[in-house]
């Protein structure tokens, strides 16, 4: 794979922040998550050696 194709997965993306924000501060309204950043998910990765 071209380092371009995997730009998306490696660099920090604006909705990552969004969803994390939305997730752990404050529920932004009107607004629908599109990663799944809560503790449970982030220590099923965690296990795995994902994130």
């Amino acid at each position: 794979m071209s380092p371009a194709e995997l730009e998306d997965d490696y660099f920090p993306q604006v909705n990552w922040f969004l969803d994390a924000f939305h997730t752990h501060f404050k529920p932004l309204p009107n607004y629908t998550p599109q990663n799944n950043f809560t503790a449970g998910e982030m220590l099923s990765l965690s296990k795995m050696d994902v994130c």
